[in-house]
């Protein structure tokens, strides 16, 4: 179990990229980019055709293991503002029972714009006790949990690299990977990282069976 004490608060980080924080009984998430291979099909790039039902399958998954009341989704749930017109029916019922029945707090991202869920609750910043959940992390913001930028490290196993999601965590700020199937992702050392955190910050890599902090 990967435990981390942040702004006084106990958190788990998850195999699958989200963040349980138990005594909240809150499940964290970003970048579902739900609508991805459909949104590149329209532009004749195809990529398999599974990635809303491969992420929300997963999410289920994460939901039935925790005891969760609330679900905060840090932005880009939809990879375009027309994503949830192309969700299929099936999914789109799953997503409306997900917002009956747990509390689900649903951050506008850049990719997604205004488009929601009926009975979600749509904000542009959220917080919770002393915790502020914003989509792409403000510089000087502390206790801040955030998505965006989909952070991924380099380990290397075996003689070969593995290039894999990771969390960034730091004594002010919590960057999540990105949850979706089908998402990039900008190297944990790059300048960006650097700009927007203050202070040292760990990297904890999600491979196949555990997360890994890379020192």
């Amino acid at each position: 179990m990967n435990k981390i004490n942040f702004a006084n608060n106990v958190f788990i980080l998850q195999l699958d990229g989200s963040v349980y924080w138990p005594d909240k009984k809150c499940l964290i998430l970003t970048d579902l980019h739900l609508e991805k291979s459909s949104f590149f099909a329209k532009l004749g790039d195809f990529l398999p055709p599974y990635d809303s039902y491969d992420t929300l399958k997963k999410l289920k998954i994460s939901l039935t293991n925790l005891n969760v009341d609330r679900i905060i989704l840090l932005g880009d749930i939809f990879h375009d503002k027309e994503g949830i017109n192309r969700l299929n029916k099936e999914l789109q019922d799953y997503l409306e029972s997900l917002c009956k029945s747990y509390e689900v707090i649903w951050l506008a991202g850049n990719h997604d714009g205004l488009i929601r869920p009926k009975f979600a609750k749509y904000c542009y910043k959220y917080k919770l006790d002393n915790i502020i959940f914003n989509h792409k992390s403000h510089k000087n913001t502390i206790n801040e949990i955030s998505g965006h930028y989909h952070p991924k490290t380099t380990l290397r196993l075996f003689k070969r690299k593995v290039s894999k999601p990771c969390f960034l965590i730091s004594k002010e700020k919590i960057i999540l990977p990105a949850y979706g199937s089908f998402t990039g992702g900008i190297d944990a050392e790059s300048q960006i990282f650097k700009e927007v955190i203050n202070d040292k910050y760990k990297k904890y890599i999600l491979l196949n069976k555990n997360i890994v902090e890379i020192i």
